[in-house]
């Protein structure tokens, strides 16, 4: 791999000491911390560079819904749901091809929040307990992450315009 770091003459931690004899401690230690980050940049860089298709997970190729080992089926009643509130989220975001990884990693777990709120939605009308404490977290944690991902309430004019209000078509 090409170094990104031409030019940039960081010690190693055998020659540090040799080398820096007459340096502080404190500024030896710091450029060892500088070559720590410098290494741990270039590993992160490669890590992110473009790989083929096939090289990369199913979920990130849209294949599969969830990574995991056993197999998941995306016909049942939660998955289809989950995957109906996911796309409805992108959807409102502008389309996934507008949306950086960070915004699609969220709008799963909002997703997922959003389908649990309906489970216990459900149960609580079906007549059962259910935790409101917890539905109430949930419901406060989507609406962060609705305005994190920068979903906003739009309200709909419910002002009458000249002519229904002169017809009678507005309520007194």
């Amino acid at each position: 791999m090409e170094s990104l770091y031409v030019g940039l003459n960081i010690p190693t931690a055998a020659n540090l000491s040799s080398c820096y004899n007459s340096l502080p401690t404190d500024v030896a230690a710091m450029l060892l911390s500088a070559r720590a980050y410098a290494c741990s940049f270039r590993v992160e860089t490669a890590a992110l560079s473009t790989r083929k298709p096939t090289g990369r997970s199913r979920v990130t190729n849209g294949n599969e819904l969830f990574a995991t080992n056993e197999p998941t089926d995306g016909r049942s009643v939660a998955s289809r749901r989950f995957r109906d509130i996911l796309g409805q989220l992108v959807s409102d975001l502008g389309g996934s091809d507008r949306l950086s990884e960070a915004q699609r990693q969220l709008c799963r777990r909002v997703a997922l929040m959003c389908w649990e709120c309906e489970q216990l939605e459900a149960r609580s009308i079906a007549g059962e307990q259910i935790d409101l404490d917890m539905f109430g977290q949930l419901s406060d944690r989507i609406g962060r992450a609705c305005q994190r991902l920068g979903l906003k309430r739009v309200p709909r004019d419910v002002t009458p315009d000249l002519r229904s209000y002169i017809g009678g078509g507005a309520r007194r």
